[in-house]
């Protein structure tokens, strides 16, 4: 039961870090106010 476990809870790991990691190359064009703002702060 615990390897079982193991494998679940790495292949969520997995799943997770591929969401951040495709947020990161392919960023969502436009956004809510607060991530223009963010966007803005980093482009000076």
């Amino acid at each position: 039961m615990l390897k079982y476990m193991t494998i679940v809870n790495w292949i969520a790991i997995a799943f997770l870090s591929y969401l951040v990691i495709a947020s990161l190359l392919f960023p969502a064009k436009g956004g809510d106010a607060a991530g223009r703002g963010m966007g803005k702060l980093f482009l000076c």
